[in-house]
């Protein structure tokens, strides 16, 4: 294979045009890369522009793990029937990236080429952790001045959105199981996903008026 050679009008080094292992990749991998969802595009354009490729980790990944141990939370109390997609093809899932835990893969070839395209400039390292608490805690801070002054009753009040995003798991998931055993209708999906965090928002604000109102 000449790397000189640029038939296609691509820049050297772009790995879905110049790699020949591309070539022996299986017919769900390369319709995939043909024809990529919408959030795969996304990724991909993001990791073309060398400066953005250290900032998406830092702050998109913590937005991305609350969303996966949401997921998994609904997942156990009924409320999510959907399971994890292919970061890739968008074919099931058997795995993860081992590092991230945030990345699912149908096969090893999803995950190589997943790997060499986008993830591996995304991939959320240990040491992007602690950036990601200084841009989020300086945001905190800059959002709510009010934190420095009463960290205590902000601590508080923040307590409670998990609780009642747990307490708004178990009782949605239990109505969905009521409801599909004696109607055998099943509404468990996106929809009643998206019920669960909105009345989690609701409660989340009535419970830190009460503290705001408790504490004066």
């Amino acid at each position: 294979h000449n790397n000189n050679n640029n038939n296609n009008g691509e820049e050297p080094g772009n790995i879905m045009f110049e790699d020949d292992w591309l070539a022996a990749m299986p017919p769900h991998v390369l319709a995939a890369l043909r024809r990529p969802h919408p959030w795969w595009q996304l990724g991909a354009a993001i990791v073309r522009r060398k400066y953005l490729r250290p900032l998406v980790p830092v702050f998109f990944s913590p937005l991305v793990a609350l969303y996966c141990r949401g997921r998994r939370t609904l997942k156990k109390r009924g409320v999510s029937r959907r399971r994890w997609a292919c970061s890739l093809c968008r074919r099931r899932a058997r795995w993860k990236c081992v590092r991230c835990l945030r990345s699912y893969y149908c096969s090893r070839q999803c995950q190589n080429v997943s790997w060499h395209i986008v993830h591996k400039h995304v991939c959320y390292k240990p040491a992007r952790f602690w950036w990601s608490v200084v841009v989020y805690s300086v945001g905190g801070v800059l959002a709510v001045p009010g934190v420095l002054k009463e960290p205590l009753v902000y601590d508080f009040m923040l307590t409670f959105l998990p609780m009642n995003f747990l307490a708004t798991g178990i009782i949605a998931g239990g109505i969905a199981t009521d409801i599909k055993r004696l109607l055998a209708v099943d509404i468990r999906g996106r929809t009643l996903e998206v019920l669960v965090v909105l009345l989690t928002l609701l409660l989340t604000f009535i419970t830190s008026k009460l503290v705001r109102g408790y504490f004066g």
